[in-house]
């Protein structure tokens, strides 16, 4: 849906908005994105998940730090899709950008 770099010096993240279909299981996607950081999968009850309101709905956040990249990954169910609003990037830049990233995804309107 959509694509988004912020960009401070030669430091990147990559913001983007998804949408897949309804029920999508929260530790495969949690999993999926902690591989992506080379770090290994979490049990369910490892999860630390934020409640967040996104598009005005009930959401979850997901902050996950690896080594040398967090993702941070606000999921929005609702009764026909899962929307997803997720930033990857340099730990030090989605660091400073959190509050950004989380008033942006509170911002957004969903339909």
């Amino acid at each position: 849906m959509a694509s988004l770099d912020i960009v401070d010096g030669d430091q990147k993240c990559d913001v983007s908005i998804i949408s897949l279909g309804p029920g999508q299981p929260v530790l495969e996607n949690v999993n999926r994105w902690r591989g992506q950081i080379k770090l290994p999968p979490a049990k369910e009850s490892e999860l630390e998940i934020k409640p967040i309101r996104c598009g005005g709905k009930d959401s979850s956040l997901v902050q996950l730090v690896g080594e040398t990249e967090t993702i941070l990954a606000v999921m929005v169910p609702l009764p026909d899709a899962t929307w997803f609003v997720k930033l990857q990037g340099p730990n030090a830049l989605a660091q400073r950008e959190l509050e950004k990233f989380i008033a942006f995804s509170e911002s957004i309107e969903l339909p």
